[in-house]
């Protein structure tokens, strides 16, 4: 983990808990040990350990509220045994929530982002996950990756309008050939090693590189609608670009419905969307 990095978390887990202890009615602090120890039972695991997991966990969470704003933060710690044994930390979550008037709220920071029908199926839900943590048998709440954004919400007669902007595009966290083996098309194999180690390129950092997504929610009786759209890029390094011999993430846009609706005695859901990938338009 590099100073910078180390750095910036603290700066932020301060500023956090400094702003909560500020303006603060109720603060809570709680948290959690937790081991996870996993291994592949494949011998031809081309990966450089037979290890998938080899973790120790501390995380503290701080919850603050007021008549003001909401205050929260979560800050992982981590000895990683896997292979070369390292301490890292991630500040999962760090944010403000607060609401102007009667109809309207923001939440500002590092946060987990989620919206949609649920039970793991993201098809309008553009917002970043973690692959990784899913494959190797981490908890439900690292299945989605944090990214720092903007979420506003108009709450009218008409239903909730939700809108999210992230200033730097943060893809999906995927097996990178490290900790687990992926498919090369290049290779035609199963991979890992340092030698086909795999990071899609980036798109640049620029305002017009962000993300936006938006989302529109209102009930017809009992059955939960909503419109969503998306302006961003693939969460998949899915490109490939023929020069520079690298993946990176294309343009996309997304328009989509849901509908959510008890029948007889359970719970039914459709979902869809419309994948308009920007640079392939027959794609």
């Amino acid at each position: 983990m590099n100073y910078l990095k180390m750095r910036l978390i603290t700066i932020m887990a301060i500023l956090l808990v400094l702003s909560s202890t500020a303006f603060a009615e109720d603060v809570y602090i709680s948290g959690f040990l937790q081991g996870l120890y996993g291994a592949g039972l494949d011998e031809d695991n081309p990966t450089p350990s037979e290890l998938t997991a080899a973790e120790t966990r501390l995380q503290l969470k701080l919850e603050s509220y007021s008549d003001m704003a909401e205050f929260f933060g979560r800050l992982d710690f981590v000895y990683d045994g896997y292979d070369e044994p390292e301490y890292d930390w991630e500040l999962r979550e760090g944010y403000i929530k607060f609401r102007l008037g009667n109809y309207f709220d923001f939440k500002v920071g590092r946060q987990v982002l989620t919206w949609g029908t649920g039970d793991l199926i993201f098809i309008n839900d553009l917002f970043a996950k973690d692959y990784v943590s899913f494959f190797v048998g981490r908890d439900d709440q690292y299945l989605k990756a944090p990214q720092d954004a903007l979420r506003g919400a108009y709450y009218s007669p008409i239903g909730t309008f939700s809108l999210v902007y992230t200033p730097r595009f943060t893809p999906n966290r995927v097996p990178t050939g490290m900790r687990l083996s992926y498919f090369n098309p290049m290779a035609g194999d199963i991979v890992g090693g340092s030698d086909y180690f795999f990071e899609g390129r980036l798109p640049e950092a620029e305002i017009e590189n962000g993300e936006i997504a938006g989302r529109f929610k209102r009930y017809f009786g009992t059955a939960d609608f909503a419109l969503y759209g998306y302006r961003g890029f693939y969460k998949n390094p899915e490109g490939f670009d023929p020069v520079a011999m690298r993946a990176y993430y294309p343009r996309l846009n997304v328009y989509g419905a849901s509908i959510r609706m008890p029948i007889f005695e359970g719970i039914a859901w459709l979902e869809g969307g419309y994948y308009d990938s920007r640079e392939d338009t027959d794609g």
